[in-house]
């Protein structure tokens, strides 16, 4: 499977944790085989044809796992998930460990966050609260839009573009993210605690 970069889909609900690092396929195994016999949990992994990356499946929206591997590989690493309950989506940028940029978008519950804190006795966090830790936070819509990065400045126009945004990103950093995925893909197993 050939693969150009960037994200070109326009729907994620098949999506839950999508992991792409920028390591031979044959290198994620080798680290895999590394780890002590504990509990695992299976990857799906492919590796791209015509590009350096390796597509890996995960479960939950966990970008712990992706720094992880990106640290221990010394590479680039990005994680992409999708929560379905709460209709949120975004991804993180991993080079060496540390995080390079973050996206994320969703439906706005500052009503229903209000009611949980009032229940629980506590004050409903502000803006500011909200907003901390983020280069950017926009709400629009009804949905809140949360950037941070430190290669790139956007703008509240860029990111409410939300999936288009996530294209030209991806185009511009080199990770590509295919259309379709073959039928047939490697399973690897990991520690459950990575």
């Amino acid at each position: 499977m050939k693969s150009q970069p960037g994200f070109p889909h326009k729907d994620v609900s098949w999506l839950f944790g999508l992991i792409a690092v920028r390591a031979p396929l044959a290198g994620l195994k080798a680290l895999a085989g590394t780890k002590p016999k504990q509990p695992t949990r299976d990857t799906h992994a492919l590796q791209l044809k015509g590009s350096d990356y390796t597509l890996l499946t995960w479960e939950k929206c966990e970008p712990e796992f992706s720094k992880w591997l990106s640290k221990k590989l010394k590479t680039t690493v990005a994680y992409l998930w999708d929560e379905d309950t709460s209709g949120w989506f975004g991804y993180s940028i991993f080079k060496d460990g540390a995080e390079q940029e973050a996206f994320q978008f969703g439906a706005n519950y500052e009503d229903e966050l209000g009611e949980f804190a009032e229940e629980l006795g506590d004050a409903m966090p502000t803006r500011a609260k909200r907003a901390k830790g983020w280069d950017l936070f926009v709400t629009e819509e009804g949905e809140d839009f949360q950037f941070r990065s430190k290669l790139v400045k956007v703008t509240k126009k860029d990111l409410v573009k939300r999936l288009t945004f996530v294209d030209a990103r991806f185009k511009k950093v080199g990770i590509p993210i295919p259309n379709d995925f073959p039928k047939k893909q490697e399973i690897i197993s990991w520690p459950a605690a990575s």
